[in-house]
């Protein structure tokens, strides 16, 4: 499977490190436009082995056979079975309703064309807030489409870590679900488990 990650973040490089380690993909590309330097991953094909080398070199030190690749134009989005659309770099801090779905919005219409162009088969996760919002607004701009939205995924991996820190147990042990929409999540304590006891 090959796993398209949209967006500039530190969260790209953390996603794509858990991938690596699950094994989930044969390869992972990084792709950014090419009209927006602020969207890039890296400034110059040159640029590119020194912008992630430690992420290639711990894949490698890992043993993962996963595939790392970086296209500063959308035509890295060919054949990708899975897309992540993740926050644009610097979207942090206090944030309005309004301001959250300006930029998201204005991340994903630049996107847009090259996901019908070059993988309009593929899947496509949202985990840019407001989620639901923009994964609507995707669904609509491209006429359908397999597209997820993670609204409460942050949400619910916070519980999950905070449920394993005071239980004193792994991550890996522990099932949560948060429920709500971009801006209210609930934990649903009826659906906790560690090691599949309430």
């Amino acid at each position: 499977m090959k796993i398209a990650l949209l967006g500039n973040s530190q969260l790209a490089v953390s996603a794509a490190w858990g991938l690596c380690q699950s094994e989930a993909a044969h390869e992972i590309v990084f792709v950014s436009d090419a009209m927006s330097n602020k969207n890039r991953f890296v400034s110059s094909k040159e640029d590119t082995p020194g912008r992630l080398r430690d992420l290639v070199e711990s894949n490698a030190l890992s043993a993962s056979d996963t595939a790392i690749s970086f296209s500063n134009a959308l035509e890295g989005l060919s054949g990708a079975d899975v897309i992540i659309l993740l926050p644009p770099m610097g979207q942090s801090g206090f944030r309005s309703a309004q301001a959250s779905k300006t930029t998201g919005i204005s991340l994903v219409r630049r996107f847009v064309s090259g996901i019908q162009q070059h993988a309009s088969d593929a899947k496509i996760l949202m985990a840019i807030s407001p989620a639901n919002y923009i994964a609507a607004w995707t669904h609509q701009a491209l006429g359908g489409g397999r597209i997820i939205g993670l609204g409460n995924g942050a949400a619910t991996a916070h519980l999950t870590a905070e449920i394993a820190k005071r239980v004193e147990v792994s991550v890996k042990d522990v099932t949560a679900l948060t429920i709500g929409s971009d801006w209210e999540t609930y934990p649903l304590p009826q659906y906790c488990r560690v090691n599949g006891i309430p």
